[in-house]
């Protein structure tokens, strides 16, 4: 069985689960969405878990992670712009292991 690694961090309340974040450039216990199409924006950190409050989430970096619609199961996951899941890119965040469940592993 896959353990998974979750910390908690600050966040926009118009951050959702499982997006996939990136630590905040002033803030660093505070996450932002991924914009990979910005030049020299911050690596993802992990994919959102889950958010006890509006303002407050557990990230994620390794581990299963369901919820998920439509993914197609065996396809590499990569961060994308705006804490969206892309199926390219430079940054792997994952496999799909269904169309609903995410392995992530973030590649740092």
């Amino acid at each position: 069985m896959s353990q998974s690694h979750v910390r908690g961090y600050h966040c926009s309340s118009a951050i959702s689960v499982g997006e996939c974040v990136a630590l905040d450039a002033v803030t660093s216990r505070t996450v932002i969405q991924t914009q990979t199409a910005t030049l020299g924006s911050k690596p993802c950190i992990g994919l959102v878990a889950s958010k006890p409050s509006s303002t407050w989430c557990l990230v994620m970096w390794h581990g299963p992670l369901g919820g998920f619609v439509g993914l197609t199961t065996g396809q590499q996951y990569f961060a994308g712009d705006n804490g969206a899941l892309a199926t390219s890119g430079t940054q792997s965040v994952g496999v799909a292991d269904s169309d609903t469940t995410l392995l992530v592993d973030v590649d740092k």
